[in-house]
């Protein structure tokens, strides 16, 4: 009877689990943007201020930018997990925006400034630089 007990309580304690992963919550307090022109990229803007709520919805393979209007990002592909060279944490995702663009999202902890986060949109033309809280 206390085998079964232990079985029922793992089993909801993981369902549990699982379901508070379906979506993953951020929040912005800054943003820069960096511009490509005739082959050559631009120095990143200076830090402007942000309150950009991005949800990464997991469950549904998608990203969901809420500033004065929604943007969906449908993840194509889900990039390995890489380090940079000074020891930041990278995770990527090849999407397509809901005009059509194809972009890289990344999540960056940077572990070389207090393990500080940020969320960058690429694309092929502009980059979109959010410091998350």
């Amino acid at each position: 009877m206390k085998k079964v007990a232990l079985v029922l309580t793992l089993l909801i304690g993981f369902t549990l689990s699982s379901l508070s992963q379906k979506r993953e919550r951020m929040k912005s307090e800054l943003v820069s943007y960096k511009y490509k022109q005739d082959s050559t990229w631009y120095d990143w803007d200076n830090w402007g201020e942000s309150k950009v709520k991005i949800i990464h919805d997991i469950k549904n393979d998608r990203f969901k930018i809420k500033d004065r209007e929604e943007k969906i990002y449908i993840i194509l592909e889900s990039l390995e997990k890489r380090q940079d060279d000074v020891g930041d944490e990278i995770l990527e995702w090849s999407c397509v925006n809901s005009d059509g663009q194809k972009c890289i999202i990344k999540i960056v902890t940077l572990n070389s400034f207090d393990k500080e986060k940020q969320f960058y949109i690429e694309y092929s033309y502009k980059k979109i630089s959010y410091h998350l809280r």
